[in-house]
Formats: C-alpha cells, structure tokens, sequence
C-alpha cells in the first residue's frame, strides 16, 4: 500500500514511516499544507494520514479540498484535540476515522487496516481466492496450504492487484503505488516483481495477465476444478448404506438368534429343573429326592456340555455341588435364570425353590442346574458365519447392482457430453436427443447459449466484411484523389507534403486492410469452408496480380512448379497467406532483385518463397509470427505486424506448418507445408 503522511513534527513522522516502511508499504511525507495538496493532486495513494496543526494551515482545509476533488482516499485525522466536538467536526469534514495524540504505533497499524478493509469492500482478515490465501496483516501468502515467503514489494503488489481484480494497472501506476516520490526506480523493476509472482501462481487459480500496451491485471484463471466423479459418488454412496445396512442386519439376526437359543437351552433347563424338584418328598422328617435320569439326559450336547447341580434343604446341601448358587428368592417357586463364571467355564445356571409340607414339618427344598454353553457358543457361532456369508453376498450383488444403477443414471449425461466433444467448433446446432426432466434446464441453456453464439459469429462475419468494404474503398479514393494532385503540383514543398500524405493513407490502408483480415481469418479458422484447391492455378494468379508492383521495383517473379499440387482447405485463407508471403517479399526486396516461387519443393505440398533482401533477424525468427511484432530491418517500410500473424494462423487452422529462415545464397525464405 501507498501512504501519505502530513506531519510537520519530524522526529514524529520519521517514527511513522520507519514503522511503516518495516510492513513494506510506500511513504511519502509532506510537512506542509501546499506539499500535501501537490502530493494528492499529482499522485495516487491508499490512505492519508493527516495532521490538523500545520505551519501553513489548517489539516482541515486539506481535507476539505480532497473531498471537493471526489477522492475517496480514505483519511485519518492525527491531532492532539481531545474534545468530543472537535472529533465529531473532523469525521464530519469526511475523516474515515481518528488517533488522537499520543498514540501508540500498534493502534496506528490496526486503524489502519480497518480502514483499508472498509475501503477494499471486505472485513475479512484473511482472503481467500480459491487455493490462495493471503493475510494483508501478517503478510503473508499461503497457496495450497503451504506459506509462500515473499519479499515486501511482491506483497504489496499481489496485495494491490488483488483488492483491484480485473482492473488493468499500467507499468506506470504500479511503479505510482510501490514506490515513494524519491526513489529511483529502472523500468524493469516491475516486470521482475510480476515475474516473481507468476511463478509462484502457475498452479493456482489466480494469474496475472498481461495487456498489451495497457498494463497488468489479476484474474481468476478459467480452469475447471475437478471434484471427482459423480458416477463415484452415486456408488460410494449405495454402497456405503447397503454395508451399514448389512451390518446393522447382522447384529440384529446374530442377536435374534442368541436370545433363541437361549431360550431353547432354559427350557431345557426348567424342564430338568422341575424334574428334579417332582421327585423330592419328605419321608420320616426327611428329604428324600429319587433322582430321576431323564432329568439330566435331556441336558447332553453333542459336544458333551458338563452339568453341574446341588439341592439344598433348609439351606443344607443334599446332593451336588455346594459352591453352585441357589435361588435368592426363598418364598417363591418361579425358577430364575443367569449366566455366571464356574469352573473357569461360562455356565447358564437355573434355579428353583418349592416348599415340601409334611406331617408335623415345612421344608425349604432349592435346586440348581447348571450346564457350559459350548454347544450355544458353536452354534452362534456357525449362525454368524452363515449370516456373515450372506451378508457378503449380498454386499457384492449391491454392489454390481449399484454400479448399474449408476451407469444407467449418468448414461444420459455422458451421451450428452459425448455429444458436445465429438461436435466440431463449426458445429452450432441445438441438442435435439431426448434427456431426463433434471437434465432439461441444462440442455435448454445449453442451446439458448448455442444459438446465440451461432448468431453472434454471422454478425461478426457480416460486420468484417461490411467494415472492410467501408473502410477499403474510401482510403483508395482518398489515395486515388492524392495521386492525382501530386501529379498536379508543382512546387517541392507540396510535392513532398502530399508524397507524406500517400506514404501515411498507404500504412494506413495496409493496417485496416491486415487488421480486417486478421479478424476474418480468426473467425473463418473455427469453420472452414474447404475444397480442393490447385496451388500452381491460385500461385500463378497472384503472380499476375503482383507483377504491376514488382515492375516499379524491377523485381522479377520466378515461379518454378516443380509438380501439381492440390490440397484440401480454405480457398479464401490460402489466398490471404500467400499474398501476404509474396508481399512480405517484395516489400523487403531491393530494386533489380529477384523473388523465387517454388511449388512442389521438398514434398509434395511445399510452397518455397525466396527474396534477395536483407534476411529475418536472426534473434528475431521465433517472435515474428507474433501480433504486432516486426524486425530490426522493417524500420521506414510500410507494415503493421500481422502479415507473418495472419500466415501463421491460416497454417494452424489447416494443421499445416510454417517455417521461416535465412538462405545460405542470402535473402529470407518462407516454406508452407500443408
């Protein structure tokens, strides 16, 4: 950024532009009321900072006669009043905001950045431009993720362009803007700082674009960002809910199963239980209980699950195990369940208590059984497997079904895609094919944007033709009517004044004429109108077209056909390309020089134009073809830099070749290779 500081205390504005110069920004610094309107009147600057007591004036006036001027500079006001109707008249004079005297450099800084934030249209410390970051506060520019560290007068030059996207900056206004009134800056100091930042933004989606003859600016880039497949996507997403539906259906049958099986096993177990409990009975005062066999052989497994037992009475073991618990609920004869650790062994124990009345006695009996659960194991087990086998199964048809869904959804959209590639640029005809009702609004875009184009091009194309009979016919009836007074004209001053007049309606014919032909051919190449051309006829009728001109330089035409050439392309552009070649040459050929044309060189579709001149400036070959580019040697002839432009694009648009260089007999040389 680009400060003005008014301030007639030094001490106090060397402090404020030491502190400033350190965060890179530019300072300039005037002590004086007069200083300071020449420096906002001849310069441009991001902010003002302004000081009221000045040897001169009044900071007010100042800022009274920036505000008449229309500036939108903002400024903020540095005084030593404190009293609230003085600051209320400041803001109200068109300050942007105000420090009041002492003041401590931090709080300067951060007005600062506010204000510019307001005035830049953002309160974001932070910018972000698609993978660019850049913090004008810490100064720093971060792409990708990754800190770029770059020097002060990068930053504030990305920071000058980026709060100013799409707005062309002149080499000048740059050097304005980075660099203070009294620095000595060469002129290609900014060309390297935009350099610098081009190498580190040639992967992101911001450039710096240069505008010939105008300046700088920055621009999001026209690159697509790609964010994946939306086939994939579909199928991520079918997939992914048919595996958490598996495994959520596998829990719940896995789950379902166990509780069956448990169930089966505590029937069995009530059923042993109660068994047990039927066969006891209370003889002479004592318990007796007739085990009976089916009351444990209904229990065996094929895995041969131990069983363990014990019944009490009164508390008094009778038979079993006595560490195997009993029923907690004494009073109650409905059999408990639970599972519990015995033996080193998960074990499903049931329980059961049932009163035994005898003739002058009541007795407790408590019965447990206990049996391990290796066999329910084995067989939740096998059950989990099954269900696991399925649900894979089931997974993998999902996922050939989800793949077909997919494909069969995007079909539609790829034909459409498919459609628009294989279309040539000539190929501006609606979208006819049937599409899905989502798809409609896009299609109907798509040939609304179609038609548009195709209409946009016929009246480009009937433009270029209406401003090249509109521009064409006067400059030859002006050059017409100026041949004719010269010959009229006697005197030598007159003479030579109309000579100057021809030789400037000639350059300026031959640029409209080059300029108008540069823009047919650039909308001709996207849709040529090709059919078979027989060079030697086309070459041969050129040559009689330009043999009035090489007679008043007494330049001979050779044409040597060394075998019949036809190709496929664009009459009109072929024409344009040769003429401009054979011009070229005798533009640059001397007086009694000689033009060689040769037809069937090398290969069979070579067209060889050959001149006696001065030859392409070495250095120069690669940057002739470019727009508005001529050589060292072109220096009091007639041109406008597009004659090599024009050949260049006519090759490009039929896929030809275009080679310039220097022949060893001397002279330039032009070889078409179609």
């Amino acid at each position: 950024m680009k400060y003005l500081l008014v301030e007639d205390n030094h001490e106090l504005a060397n402090a404020i532009c030491s502190r400033i110069k350190l965060d890179g920004h530019v300072i300039d610094h005037a002590d004086r009321l007069e200083d300071a309107i020449a420096y906002s009147d001849t310069g441009e600057y991001d902010l003002i900072l302004l000081d009221i007591m000045l040897p001169d004036g009044d900071g007010r006036s100042f800022l009274k006669h920036h505000r008449n001027r229309k500036k939108d500079t903002p400024v903020i006001v540095l005084t030593a009043r404190s009293q609230v109707s003085d600051r209320i008249n400041i803001l109200d004079l068109g300050a942007d905001d105000y420090v009041t005297k002492p003041f401590d450099h931090a709080e300067l800084d951060a007005r600062c950045r506010a204000v510019l934030r307001r005035k830049s249209g953002t309160t974001q410390p932070i910018l972000k431009f698609g993978d660019v970051s850049f913090s004008p506060i810490a100064g720093q520019l971060s792409i990708k993720g990754k800190m770029i560290n770059l020097r002060n007068r990068e930053l504030r030059l990305f920071e000058l362009l980026l709060n100013a996207r799409g707005q062309i900056f002149s080499k000048q206004k740059l050097v304005d803007r980075l660099f203070a009134f009294d620095e000595d800056v060469s002129d290609n100091a900014i060309e390297v700082y935009i350099g610098r930042l081009r190498k580190h933004l040639e992967k992101t989606s911001l450039k710096i674009s240069t505008h010939r003859g105008l300046g700088y600016r920055l621009m999001m880039t026209d690159k697509i960002q790609v964010s994946g497949s939306l086939q994939n996507r579909l199928m991520v997403t079918l997939i992914t809910g048919a595996a958490i539906l598996g495994i959520i259906l596998f829990f719940i049958v896995r789950g379902y199963a166990a509780q069956i099986a448990q169930n089966g096993q505590d029937d069995i177990l009530e059923a042993s239980l109660s068994s047990i409990l039927d066969a006891a009975v209370i003889h002479d005062g004592t318990v007796e209980v007739d085990f009976p066999y089916a009351s444990l052989s209904m229990l065996d497994t094929k895995l041969d699950d131990r069983v363990f037992y014990s019944i009490h009475s009164d508390g008094i073991l009778i038979s079993g195990y006595e560490d195997l618990p009993i029923s907690s609920k004494i009073n109650s004869e409905i059999s408990t369940f639970r599972t519990i650790k015995y033996k080193n062994t998960t074990a499903r124990v049931a329980s059961a208590n049932r009163i035994l009345i005898g003739e002058k006695e009541r007795i407790i009996i408590s019965v447990s059984i206990a049996q391990t659960q290796d066999a329910l194991s084995r067989t939740l087990n096998t059950i989990s497997k099954n269900v696991a086998l399925f649900g894979s199964g089931f997974f993998i048809l999902v996922t050939f079904l989800s793949y077909w869904a997919t494909a069969t959804t995007i079909s539609p959209l790829m034909r459409l895609a498919s459609s628009v590639t294989k279309r040539g640029p000539q190929d501006l005809r609606p979208f006819e094919k049937e599409v899905p009702s989502e798809m409609f609004p896009l299609v109907t875009s798509l040939n609304k944007l179609m038609n548009r184009l195709d209409l946009s091009l016929k009246q480009s194309e009937d433009f270029i033709a209406e401003a090249a009979h509109r521009v064409r016919t006067p400059l030859a009836t002006v050059r017409s009517y100026a041949d004719a007074t010269l010959q009229r004209v006697s005197k030598k001053e007159n003479r030579d004044a109309l000579r100057s007049m021809v030789r400037a309606i000639d350059e300026a014919s031959r640029a409209a004429s080059q300029l108008l032909d540069h823009a047919m051919i650039t909308f001709r190449s996207d849709k040529l109108q090709k059919e078979l051309i027989n060079l030697n006829t086309l070459v041969q009728n050129l040559i009689i077209n330009f043999e009035p001109i090489a007679n008043m330089k007494d330049i001979e035409l050779k044409f040597i056909q060394i075998s019949s050439v036809e190709i496929n392309g664009d009459f009109v552009l072929i024409q344009n390309a040769i003429r401009n070649l054979i011009d070229n040459a005798l533009k640059y050929s001397p007086h009694d020089g000689m033009i060689t044309i040769t037809l069937g060189a090398n290969s069979g579709s070579c067209l060889e134009i050959q001149d006696q001149g001065p030859g392409f400036p070495p250095e120069e070959l690669d940057k002739l073809t470019l727009r508005f580019t001529r050589g060292k040697n072109s220096n009091g002839i007639v041109g406008s830099g597009l004659g090599l432009t024009i050949v260049q694009d006519v090759v490009n648009a039929h896929n030809g070749k275009l080679k310039l260089s220097n022949h060893e007999t001397g002279g330039a040389c032009a070889i078409l290779s179609f």
